[in-house]
């Protein structure tokens, strides 16, 4: 392997420059590559994390103790960092109680709370609330989301966004990926209970211009018994867990702390089904 005979420094240098789903086989594929990718995507999320925070570390740890997610186009932005475009702000997913350690936390980190509006204003039964917090900051300002589920699962709101391009979720260790192969490729498809609407047209248009691309799913092609889109349009038949600690890829469920939150999704009758155990 030619790769071998040059310096580790080297190889990472060329991997800083591979994106996700290559870096993702290749840690998959290979033993001598696995260590040196791990240690590509650790320093992209680090790199991210201090954007808006001191201590990635810090960052991690309280993710992990309240079992919080970061969802949105900074996850997206993680999937496609080597596109050269990068999101505006960062969304927290968070439970009730979860939330007010993330509020102590921001506040302590020099944010202050501009905005509240509860789920409805969202039009998503899932969401209780979302808090605002902004910061100005020598990079120019930050802004960050903390969207408070209504159930004691963080991530129950990102399972009804009006696009498959961005159910996908960071943890503290892992990346997980609702439907990778159309998401890795910059394709995502619209959920069935989200018409094309002037609202969405924006959307669309804004991740288009990211060569993120938007496309419809038509009923017609489920089957009549089961009319589930089971992410059949892309092949996507599993669920993609990947961890920024081992290398190692899981398939088919997602799990926070010690609760197996995400083991089966499926479209049926255009609304979801979640199979989640403890």
């Amino acid at each position: 392997m030619v790769f071998s005979k040059l310096a580790n420094e080297t190889v990472i240098y060329i991997l800083e420059y591979t994106d996700l789903a290559t870096l993702m086989t290749l840690s998959h594929t290979s033993r001598y590559f696995k260590p040196l990718v791990l240690v590509v995507v650790r320093e992209r999320y680090d790199f991210m994390i201090k954007r808006y925070f001191n201590s990635p570390e810090d960052v991690r740890r309280l993710m992990k103790t309240t079992q919080s997610v970061f969802s949105g186009s900074f996850v997206l932005e993680f999937i496609h960092f080597t596109w050269n475009w990068v999101g505006r702000d960062l969304d927290i997913y968070a439970t009730l109680e979860g939330s007010e350690a993330w509020d102590e936390y921001l506040l302590l980190n020099g944010y202050k709370e501009s905005n509240k509006k509860s789920g409805a204003a969202y039009r998503c039964w899932q969401i209780l609330d979302v808090r605002t917090y902004t910061k100005q900051t020598s990079g120019g300002p930050r802004s960050i989301d903390v969207v408070v589920s209504i159930d004691d699962a963080s991530i129950l709101p990102i399972t009804s966004f009006w696009t498959t391009t961005v159910q996908n979720f960071l943890t503290a260790d892992d990346v997980v990926i609702a439907y990778p192969t159309s998401t890795l490729y910059g394709v995502g498809t619209l959920l069935p209970d989200h018409p094309v609407t002037v609202a969405l047209d924006p959307l669309i248009h804004k991740y288009a211009e990211r060569d993120i691309h938007t496309v419809i799913w038509k009923p017609e092609f489920d089957t009549v018994w089961s009319r589930s889109l089971q992410r059949r349009s892309f092949l996507d038949e599993e669920t993609m867990w990947f961890s920024l600690t081992t290398g190692t890829i899981t398939e088919g469920r997602s799990c926070v702390g010690d609760r197996l939150y995400w083991t089966s999704v499926t479209w049926l009758d255009y609304g979801i089904q979640i199979s989640c155990s403890d």
